[in-house]
């Protein structure tokens, strides 16, 4: 996870609170430490994705935010530069957004993009997703 975070650093940066600096290996594990803790207390689920044919790490996709009450959530995701354009991460927000909304029950699942990020903005049109509103001040 590491090195495509490290390979797609110039694309992330622009988009993600995450990628703001290149991170050190240690940085990374205690990213997916966060992550599981986060996962043990219901607050996030992040699944990992690999290439069925090579086993390459891709990406990552995630519902997160989540709140059981209403119950809903927020879907977050990056892939690594390679690896983009090839519908990978279609196929993965399709994937946990199913899994949301018939196995978990949530009601509501959102995606929150930058404004200007518009290969996330299609992706999330691609997906079934429609623009409800623009959060004003929210951008990096």
């Amino acid at each position: 996870m590491n090195e495509a975070i490290r390979d797609s650093f110039t694309e992330l940066k622009e988009w993600l609170p995450f990628a703001q600096e290149i991170p050190a290996v240690e940085d990374t594990e205690v990213n997916l430490r966060s992550a599981h803790i986060k996962f043990l207390n219901r607050e996030s689920i992040r699944f990992l994705i690999f290439h069925r044919e090579t086993q390459e790490f891709i990406g990552a996709v995630s519902l997160q935010g989540i709140d059981w009450d209403i119950p809903k959530c927020e879907t977050g995701y990056w892939i690594h530069t390679k690896f983009s354009g090839n519908g990978y991460m279609k196929e993965a927000v399709e994937s946990v957004v199913h899994l949301g909304l018939h196995q978990l029950n949530f009601k509501r699942i959102e995606i929150r993009c930058e404004s200007d990020n518009h290969r996330s903005r299609a992706l999330a049109e691609s997906a079934g997703f429609m623009l409800e509103g623009v959060l004003r001040n929210e951008d990096l």
